[in-house]
């Protein structure tokens, strides 16, 4: 630091906070006059050139990108390593809050300001995706918000670029320099897609699975696999559907709902294609009006390292600890400036963060005077009313309609969706099939009716053994389309002996399987039967014969 100035250039105003990798700092830039965020590599880090290198490469790799959605570098560089020398990157400072900390402090958002949010955000990423960069690490502790007084968005940022990388890269440890020790995968567990906690290699489609999660908790105040423990959030980031919000908040539309569960599907290929895309529903997706509901967030996550495995083994203890999201300070800096780029070191799942400690006041005691005791004039007799009888609602019929439609039909006739169920059919996506209470049913006005709807998946007849016509037919009726191959096989000519995918998985409608139906096997060629060879007869000589 020269004239108290970082790099000469920078006049730091105060601490923003710091992390086990670098402090940052609320920072006055001399030669615009501009506030920026500077965040300076640890001494006893900044002594070594691996460390200085994977902190410095951040910046490198997203310094060429501009986007208003996208939190800007203004500058780094590493100093004259010594006794005063530095490492240092500075960024644009963001307005606002971090979305865990507005979240947690002012409730949750409305659907019309989370699908704001996440258009802003998926511009950002369109621009990070186009650049082939992936940013892996999305979630609540690394966008900013700017929200006014009414709950309208003003600005929202990307912050924290420690985990940009390559499209197709993995996140563990020894690929980022995020640990010194082991092989774990560097990730935001309650946000991270099944792909990145396998440590296989990530692409565009794993942010949008992150930001569907982000958007889940903006509206519902809690992560969308909140389990007890480490395994359990794994288990079901791998293997749980993904949730529905309107199930936790009335007044989200069915199409956010469908919007989240596309996004957060297991199978990166079953997702939207692009950020495009994905923003192009979110605009769709949301009604005008205002839907906010105030859920107090119990808990926040930050970025750590974990073992790469479907059931790692995590102290149950250690993950229900932790520092809390937003310790003051910066409202963006515990995204930035915790996780420094390849510098954590080896943590097996400190995850979650526990929730700020409430303070009580103690309410004064009320003083009481003594009342002047007076007669009690007689009580006057007491009217009774009878109050008026409630008003009824009978369910109307829904099947076949698409959850839009049934949801305006039970408006209609006073009444409202309660949780949604989806289920494998042969039917389209969103199709209801089913209501509780039944038809008929006499509910008090504005009570829920549950509705169960097709999932736009089914499973596979296992049709393994069946003539090969009936099998075709089972196919086409489950909503597949069935691709016949024939093989030579002892089985009876005409059977099925095998399908792929096998019965009873799960697949999209439309989808394509694969019967493997016996055909004759190829006749033996002839062969000509062994020759037995003639013998040739011998004369015997006649006694007393001259030969």
């Amino acid at each position: 630091m020269t004239d108290g100035l970082v790099a000469g250039r920078f006049r730091v105003l105060g601490l923003l906070g710091s992390g086990a990798t670098a402090s940052v700092y609320d920072a006055l830039d001399t030669r615009d006059g501009g506030r920026v965020a500077v965040k300076v590599l640890h001494p006893h880090l900044a002594a070594r050139p691996e460390m200085r290198s994977a902190f410095l490469r951040e910046a490198e790799r997203v310094a060429a990108l501009s986007h208003p959605a996208l939190c800007g570098v203004v500058g780094s560089g590493s100093d004259d390593i010594g006794a005063e020398g530095e490492t240092w990157t500075a960024w644009q400072l963001a307005p606002g809050l971090t979305l865990g900390e507005q979240v947690r402090e002012r409730g949750t958002l409305a659907a019309r300001t989370a699908a704001d949010v996440g258009a802003r955000v998926l511009d950002g990423l369109a621009v990070l995706h186009a650049a082939g960069l992936v940013h892996r690490d999305i979630s609540p502790s690394n966008i900013v918000v700017d929200v006014d007084a009414a709950g309208h968005l003003r600005d929202a940022r990307i912050i924290d670029f420690g985990l940009v990388d390559e499209a197709g890269t993995t996140t563990r440890g020894g690929d980022v320099l995020r640990s010194e020790d082991g092989d774990g995968v560097v990730g935001n567990l309650h946000y991270a897609a099944p792909e990145l906690l396998r440590g296989e290699g990530v692409g565009p489609s794993a942010d949008l699975y992150q930001l569907a999660g982000v958007l889940y908790f903006a509206l519902v105040g809690s992560p969308p696999f909140a389990r007890e423990s480490a395994e359990a959030t794994i288990r079901a980031h791998q293997s749980a559907a993904p949730p529905t919000v309107s199930v936790r908040v009335a007044g989200v539309p069915v199409a956010f709902d469908r919007l989240i569960v596309r996004a957060m599907l297991k199978d990166p290929a079953a997702r939207f294609g692009s950020a495009h895309e994905m923003r192009d529903a979110l605009s769709s997706a949301v009604a005008s009006r205002s839907n906010a509901v105030a859920v107090p967030m119990e808990r926040t996550t930050r970025t750590r390292v974990f073992s790469p495995a479907v059931s790692p083994a995590v102290d149950a203890a250690q993950y229900a600890s932790g520092d809390p999201e937003g310790r003051g300070g910066s409202p963006w800096l515990w995204g930035l400036g915790l996780v420094a780029v390849g510098l954590v070191v080896a943590v097996v799942v400190a995850l979650s963060s526990g929730t700020q400690p409430t303070t009580a006041r103690e309410t004064p005691a009320a003083v009481v005077s003594s009342p002047v005791l007076t007669p009690s004039p007689a009580a006057p007799t007491p009217i009774v009313e009878t109050p008026p009888p409630p008003v009824m609602a009978v369910v109307p019929s829904l099947e076949g309609m698409d959850a839009d439609a049934a949801g305006r039909a039970l408006a209609a006739a006073g009444l409202a969706v309660g949780e949604i169920a989806s289920v494998d059919s042969v039917r389209p996506i969103g199709t209801v099939l089913a209501s509780r209470p039944a038809v008929g049913t006499t509910l008090a006005a504005g009570g829920f009716v549950a509705l169960t709807v097709a999932s736009g998946a089914n499973a596979v007849p296992d049709v393994v053994g069946a003539p090969e016509q009936s099998a075709i037919d089972a196919v086409v009726a489950a909503g597949f389309v069935p691709v016949v191959t024939r093989q030579g096989s002892g089985a009876p000519t005409g059977t099925v002996t095998a399908v792929q995918p096998a019965g009873s998985t799960s697949l999209p409608l439309g989808a394509t399987v694969s019967l493997v139906v016996a055909a004759p096997l190829p006749a033996p060629s002839p062969t000509a039967p062994p020759v037995t060879p003639t013998p040739t007869p011998t004369r015997t000589p006649t006694p007393g014969a001259t030969p």
